[in-house]
């Protein structure tokens, strides 16, 4: 209404302007007489068209409208009394015609529309006045029938819009309510897919721990069935979750090219019984012969399909479920087949939809799989149908192919769980406490457990006292207040959904925590999805584990997190060893010789000489660890120049003649840092030695790349080693820092006399 109220007074302006400079003056008397009728109108239409560019509300536009068509009705009454008798017909024609004009385009409601009728009718009064009777009652007669159809339209126009607009708001509630109840039961799906996983978790541990001590082979078979059909629920309760996902348009979907043999030959792995027990799975076999299949597909979606195809066919087969696979133009195509009895006509048209079972021949169908499976396919671009005409129950699968090279499965895409067929299990032999599975757990380490589910609780410290001095917390306070207490844990497993908070709260106290930034921590939680996953581990976490679990699993998780910790412990142990070693024997040993010298307080030119040149070599000493520091590699050339420079500089010093050969295979470079390190302090403490003890001449030093080896040889023409060259502290040092890079140290004296030195450093090919 805004929009038609704005070009209708912008036009009203433009024609008022055109009438004023081109009509006006043969109507009135004078140009100031028409002024004033034209004057108020145009400035009015000026106005309103201004004001009319924001939004205003429908109450402020027809009250606008009204007292607007007030002033224009007062100047057009003014304008009926100057006018000469012969032009007031079609004054009142005009202004009677644009009433009628104005008020249907304006879509004004028919209280202003009367209003605006009574207002043009006081107008016409001035008729009257005049004496025009005639005039008057004529354009009346025709007025007053035309604004009573107006009147009568406008009414009707208002009933309509009041019942459209109640049908609006009745359609929006019921959405609402829609929404609201879908919402109501995603979050149902989701709370309880949510709050089965722990349960579950605690079922099925109790179960895996039960089996460690079973009396009989009986109680240990009873405890594997309970143990599977735990797996089974929590697949269940995952496929849920998967529903709940879809309706709301919340299922993730990263497709890549995936390798479908490799996808096909892991369900099976994971779905096929052992020693034949129940039906045999037959997988595509792939080898170099076998062309790659690549479908461009979320990986986690297409192991869902095949996992519940191979499940459907595993509950209905006689004796074989087969998978075979094709690519047939565009797509890849995979068949699953079972030589079970069928699907019977009147049911295959129902087999797709959700929640549909048929329950009276004893089938144990949820209605979810096959319906969870075809909406998958759907997502990727794929579908999957009922085969009608095959000779045996074949579902086939359809999947976008891809050109590019398949990527690796990742190991969190093959679930662990069961599909939701659950079968007898194979009997397992009793594992009890203290045997291989818990073998050389003598060192016990301390664990923080932070779980508020009781019986939970109660079943992982059952399962972790094995091995840890488990202490336990229920809430993010007690934890961080654990934290701050000595002694400090070894390892942290925390929940994520806590009463108080979540373990991401947990895992960030111990990773800002000083001293406690490498501590491992393991988060356990019922949200077991992917995006989860990768959302933990990306918080810093060093593993996640998905609720239900194998209790063996999740110690075997927490003792390879321990182990990483220890390792990158081991590491920086050995690297802060490195440096205190390199500056208690390069730069300390440098410039304590310098603070003795100067400490003689002689002042001979040779006690200074060799302060500084004791101060020089802990300067070389500094630079030397600075490179090792260095994450960049040396190249070869360099270290020649170095080795070349520092070896001939003592050299010269002591007037002895120097020799260099060097050579080195293009893929020997670059060199790392640390064996580039290593050869420098080599070539300089061999070339320290023979100027303190060897009384030479000439010295050769030799860089070379030999058989895969890094070789650093010197050689004097000196006296050579005394007999007890093995106790030298420098010597010592040396071979310490070759042997940290993998290397070895031979000397020994030449046959024409002098000694020699061979530092031998393989390198790695690239």
């Amino acid at each position: 209404m805004r929009t038609r109220l704005r070009w209708l007074w912008g036009a009203s302006l433009g024609i008022w302007v055109l009438s004023f400079v081109a009509f006006d003056l043969a109507s009135f008397a004078s140009r100031a007489q028409a002024a004033v009728v034209r004057v108020p109108e145009c400035a009015l239409a000026l106005a309103l068209w201004v004001w009319l560019r924001r939004p205003r509300g429908l109450v402020a536009l027809e009250i606008a409208t009204i007292a607007a068509w007030t002033v224009v009705a007062g100047a057009t009454a003014y304008g009926l009394a100057l006018l000469p008798p012969e032009r007031l017909p079609f004054k009142v024609a005009s202004f009677a015609l644009s009433v009628l004009v104005v008020c249907p385009l304006t879509a004004l409601r028919w209280q202003a529309t009367a209003a605006v009728g009574g207002i043009t009718v006081v107008a016409l009064a001035t008729l009257r006045a005049r004496g025009e009777d005639a005039l008057f009652m004529a354009s009346m007669t025709v007025f007053g029938l035309a604004l009573g159809v107006l009147i009568a339209s406008a009414a009707a126009r208002d009933r309509l819009a009041r019942r459209e607009l109640a049908s609006r708001l009745a359609l929006s509630a019921a959405n609402a309510r829609l929404r609201r109840d879908d919402e109501l039961r995603r979050r149902l799906f989701t709370n309880l897919s949510h709050d089965l996983r722990t349960p579950l978790a605690v079922v099925r541990g109790e179960a895996e721990l039960l089996r460690t001590t079973a009396r009989s082979e009986h109680d240990s078979e009873a405890l594997a069935r309970i143990a599977s059909n735990t797996r089974a629920l929590a697949d269940l309760a995952e496929q849920l979750l998967d529903l709940a996902r879809l309706e709301a348009g919340e299922m993730t979907h990263r497709p890549r090219s995936c390798d479908v043999l490799r996808a096909a030959r892991d369900v099976a792995g994971l779905l096929d019984l052992p020693n034949g027990r129940g039906p045999r799975i037959t997988a595509p076999a792939q080898d170099r012969a076998t062309p790659v299949l690549a479908a461009h597909v979320d990986p986690h979606h297409l192991v869902r399909i095949l996992t519940n195809l191979v499940a459907n066919g595993l509950r209905h087969a006689r004796s074989a479920v087969t998978l075979a696979a094709r690519r047939e133009g565009a797509r890849v195509v995979v068949d699953v087949v079972d030589d079970g009895p069928g699907v019977p006509a009147d049911r295959r048209a129902a087999i797709f939809q959700r929640f549909v079972s048929f329950d009276s021949d004893g089938t144990t169908a949820s209605g979810i799989g096959l319906p969870l499976a075809r909406e998958l396919a759907a997502t990727n671009g794929g579908a999957l149908e009922l085969v009608e005409d095959a000779p045996a129950t074949t579902f086939r699968l359809t999947l976008p192919a891809s050109d590019a090279p398949p990527e690796a499965l990742d190991a969190s895409v093959v679930p662990t769980n069961a599909p939701s067929c659950p079968r007898a299990p194979e009997s397992a032999a009793r594992v009890a406490p203290g045997s291989a599975s818990f073998a050389g757990a003598t060192d016990r380490r301390h664990l923080l457990l932070v779980e508020d589910h009781p019986d939970m609780a109660a079943m992982l410290r059952r399962v972790l006292e094995r091995r840890f001095d488990v202490d336990h917390a229920s809430r993010v306070s007690e934890a961080l207040e654990r934290l701050e207490r000595p002694p400090a844990p070894e390892a942290v497993l925390c929940d994520v959904l806590l009463p108080d908070g979540t373990g991401y709260e947990v895992l960030a106290a111990v990773r800002a925590q000083r001293g406690l930034e490498a501590l491992p921590v393991v988060l356990v939680s019922a949200l077991g999805e992917p995006e989860e996953h990768v959302r933990g581990l990306g918080a810093g976490a060093d593993d996640y584990v998905g609720k239900p679990f194998a209790p063996e699993e999740l110690e075997g998780r927490i003792l390879a997190a321990i182990a990483r910790a220890d390792g990158r412990r081991r590491a920086l142990d050995a690297q802060r060893d490195a440096l205190l070693m390199e500056i208690h024997d390069g730069v300390s040993a440098s410039l304590s010789r310098a603070a003795m010298l100067l400490a003689e307080q002689r002042d001979d030119q040779a006690s200074a000489d060799g302060a500084r040149e004791a101060i020089a070599d802990g300067l070389d000493e500094v630079r030397s660890i600075a490179k090792l520091l260095a994450p960049r590699a040396t190249s070869f050339e360099v270290l020649c120049a170095e080795v070349r420079r520092a070896t001939a500089d003592a050299c010269a010093a002591a007037s002895l003649r120097f020799e260099m050969e060097t050579s080195a295979a293009p893929e020997t470079i670059p060199l790392p840092a640390p064996v580039a390190h290593a050869l420098r302090r080599a070539a300089r403490e061999a070339t320290t030695n023979i100027l303190k003890h060897a009384a030479a001449t000439h010295v050769r030093c030799r860089l070379l790349t030999t058989d895969g080896s890094l070789v650093l040889a010197i050689e004097d023409d000196g006296r050579g080693y005394p007999a007890d060259v093995g106790g030298g502290q420098g010597l010592g040092i040396m071979d310490r820092r070759v042997a940290r890079v993998g290397g070895h140290v031979e000397r020994g004296n030449r046959l024409e006399g002098g000694a020699f030195l061979r530092v031998t450093i393989p390198l790695a090919r690239r």
